[in-house]
């Protein structure tokens, strides 16, 4: 059977395609209807076995009183002292109904019933409420309504006022345990807040005596003066170190040629410039004006003397007194500028001298201002850390001071948020029969369905075509519907010439095309063998019945019984068992005289005949090759019915000389494993395998036989099957015609 295509993986789709699914799914559900239908007492007998001992006992157990009661969530007033004791609002109802089932309410409303009984032994004095298995027959269910505030609690016990009473002690209790635990967790808080209150009050006293300390042994306020006017000289003194830096750097970049540049230099120093503000600086400047003056007093005068010598010098020669006197008049300018240069380099000199011992001087000052200011500012620190930690404490003492007042009141106002809102009523009996009885019944069917479910476990059997296709490798070229009572009165097991069992007939007429229309004219096989893997399967049905469809067909068949051990089909023809394929194997009796002709047109039978004891070693001579090929060349059609596989021998002896086999198997009969067993031995013994015919197929939804589903095509209106009829009339009477011209 060709698989059903799948989409490739590189679309994305699926790899198993949803048809098939489907297919499998209607298959399963085939097959537990299969189940159901046959096993179907299963069901019942489970229910039946579980419930007689549930309404024995619903039946023969003491009444029980029922009272039911009623608590919701109350508002309350949003004090600030009442948010000590506070809940989770999303999680209270479920809280409450937990603490309610809880062995220790439980348990307070029994002890509490026990100590009530003390007092009321008229009316309790027949009951023994110090058993503990009296009251363990006490029930309580609590359930919180979805969207409301409220709880609704429901006890059952066998006595109807002590049920009652256990009910609102149940509530009672509750209350109590609350109002308990919210006492106890505030007594708690108060004394863990009072040790820490007197342990705070212990330690802000030793931070204020510290601070006391502190504020006795320094001078705060001078302090801070102090620190303030350090800080302010140190910023002071780093200035004028920066100054003296940076003008001891520039005078030490200056050379003698740049002084001597600088003196020639109109206005060289400025003394109101910015750059030069320092004291030092202008004293400094102030110092080298005199000499730039003179310096370019004589620079000017020198220049002037030149030019004028340089006028004489075309009238008069170098040794005429105003030249000579010129000349000297020149050189004691010079003199005087170097004297001038040197005085400057001298003083440019003492300058650097001077700025290096300022220097060392403010670092020395700065060092000591700075040790000063650390000094105020570590004392400064200490106090403000003193000052912090005791506002600390302070802060914290006061808190828990208020807090303690808080606990205090909370104590004294009723923060409960759960009233009751319904004692228990009226006790009412309650027997509770319908409902164990239901409980029974759906134990029932559950236990039903797992004996159901361990059937279908080990069951191996086929139910569906579905699953013969999902186990079998080889092709189902038919599947024949399972035959109800009164279809089997109509007609019996065989086809007849004129059938109102359509679906029956063409079931049969089905596997007739499929070895027709499946191989071609030369490898239509002849020669066919009937065989399944266990007895009881109908093959010999099978075998007669697809014989009768092939020679009313107008093929030339003819059926012999193969099965020489429990031959049957001279009993379904009701003709005579002998003589038969026995004696033609074994005595060499011509098939001639074995022939058996019946009503049926074009079919011939050969019964199975008187066996030997050993009727399998007959298929391994000559005799059985000889025969067949004699026998089919006289029949279009030559159907041997054979025994199981799995019973004998024989079929698999016989198989191999014939053209196929055609493997038959019974719905809800045959196991899987013996059909792949027996399908295993024929293809050891190299057995064609045409197909395998699945007989007395269950009919049911999802997966039913298709004649069923078109019935109703056989049912046509009077004119139409009038026209049918005449154009069957006309096609017989020319079929007719030309078999008597191929005759002839």
């Amino acid at each position: 059977m060709d698989s059903i295509p799948t989409a490739p993986a590189e679309t994305g789709f699926p790899t198993q395609n949803r048809f098939a699914d489907a297919s499998l799914f209607w298959s399963r559900l085939h097959r537990y209807q299969l189940l159901l239908r046959k096993h179907w007492w299963v069901m019942p007998f489970c229910v039946c076995l579980v419930l007689f001992p549930v309404g024995y006992w619903a039946l023969t157990s003491p009444p029980f009183y029922e009272t039911r009661g009623r608590m919701w969530m109350a508002g309350k007033l949003n004090l600030a002292e009442g948010k000590l004791f506070n809940e989770e609002l999303s999680t209270f109802l479920g809280t409450q109904a937990e603490l309610l089932r809880s062995s220790t309410i439980r348990g307070r409303a029994i002890e509490e019933l026990k100590l009530m009984s003390q007092t009321q032994k008229q009316k309790w004095s027949s009951l023994s409420l110090s058993n503990d298995s009296f009251m363990s027959s006490f029930k309580l269910d609590v359930r919180e309504n979805l969207k409301t505030a409220i709880i609704d609690l429901r006890a059952t016990g066998p006595e109807p006022t002590i049920t009652q009473t256990y009910l609102n002690q149940i509530m009672m209790q509750y209350m109590d345990f609350r109002r308990e635990v919210r006492e106890k967790t505030s007594d708690t808080t108060l004394e863990k807040i009072s040790e820490q209150v007197k342990l705070l009050q212990t330690e802000l006293a030793e931070k204020q005596a510290k601070l006391h300390a502190f504020q006795t042994s320094n001078n705060v306020v001078f302090l801070q003066e102090q620190g303030s006017s350090a800080s302010s000289l140190l910023s002071k003194i780093e200035r004028q170190r920066a100054d003296m830096a940076t003008e001891l750097n520039l005078l030490s970049m200056v050379t003698p040629d740049q002084l001597t540049e600088i003196a020639t230099r109109p206005n060289s120093y400025n003394i109101n410039d910015t750059t030069t503000s320092s004291s030092s600086a202008r004293e400094f400047l102030s110092a080298m004006t005199t000499p730039q003056a003179e310096y370019n007093k004589a620079a000017q005068q020198i220049q002037l003397l030149e030019a004028k010598k340089e006028r004489l010098s075309k009238y008069l020669r170098p040794i005429h007194p105003k030249i000579t006197k010129l000349d000297e008049d020149i050189t004691t300018q010079k003199q005087l500028v170097e004297v001038f240069k040197k005085q400057s380099v001298e003083k440019l000199q003492q300058r650097r001298d001077a700025l290096k011992i300022q220097l060392q001087n403010m670092d020395a000052a700065s060092k000591e201002y700075e040790a000063k200011a650390l000094a105020t500012s570590a004392k400064m620190s200490e106090y403000n850390i003193i000052q912090q930690e005791v506002l600390r404490v302070q802060t914290l003492y006061d808190k828990l001071a208020s807090l303690i007042q808080n606990v205090d009141v909370n104590k004294k106002i009723d923060q409960e948020t759960v009233r009751i809102m319904e004692n228990a009523s009226a006790p009412l009996m309650v027997r509770g029969t319908v409902k164990k009885m239901l409980l029974g019944f759906v134990a029932g069917i559950i236990l039903g369905l797992v004996c159901l479910y361990l059937i279908e476990l080990f069951d191996d059997r086929f139910s569906s075509i579905g699953e013969l296709r999902n186990q079998l490798t080889e092709i189902v070229i038919g599947q024949i519907p399972e035959m109800s009572s009164s279809q089997l009165d109509k007609g019996g097991y065989l086809v007849r010439p004129h059938d109102d069992r359509r679906v029956f007939v063409e079931s049969f007429r089905n596997i007739r095309s499929s070895i027709l229309f499946t191989f071609s004219e030369e490898e239509r096989p002849k020669t066919l063998l009937i065989t399944g893997s266990v007895p009881e399967e109908g093959k010999t049905t099978v075998s007669a019945n697809l014989a009768l469809t092939l020679a009313l067909s107008g093929s030339k068949v003819v059926l012999i019984d193969a099965d020489l051990r429990r031959d049957s089909v001279h009993k379904i023809f009701q003709i005579r068992p002998k003589p038969g394929l026995a004696e033609i194997l074994s005595q060499g009796l011509d098939f001639r005289q074995a022939i058996v002709t019946v009503d049926v047109p074009n079919l011939h039978i050969i019964p199975a005949g008187d066996a030997e004891a050993n009727p399998g070693e007959l298929f391994l001579g000559q005799s059985t090759v000889d025969f067949i090929k004699e026998i089919r060349n006289h029949y279009d059609y030559v159907i041997f019915d054979s025994p199981p596989v799995l019973a004998t021998d024989d079929t698999t002896s016989l198989a191999p000389i014939l053209d196929g086999v055609l493997f038959v198997v019974r719905g809800s009969f045959t196991s899987a494993r013996m059909a792949r067993e027996s399908l295993n031995l024929l293809h050891q013994r190299k057995v064609n395998v045409l197909g395998v015919i699945f007989n007395r197929a269950a009919t049911s939804i999802g997966e039913y036989y298709y004649y069923y589903r078109y019935n109703s095509y056989y049912h046509k209106s009077k004119p139409r099957e009038k026209a049918v009829k005449a154009l069957a009339t006309t096609i017989s009477g020319d079929s007719s015609k030309e078999e008597t011209n191929k005759q002839s």
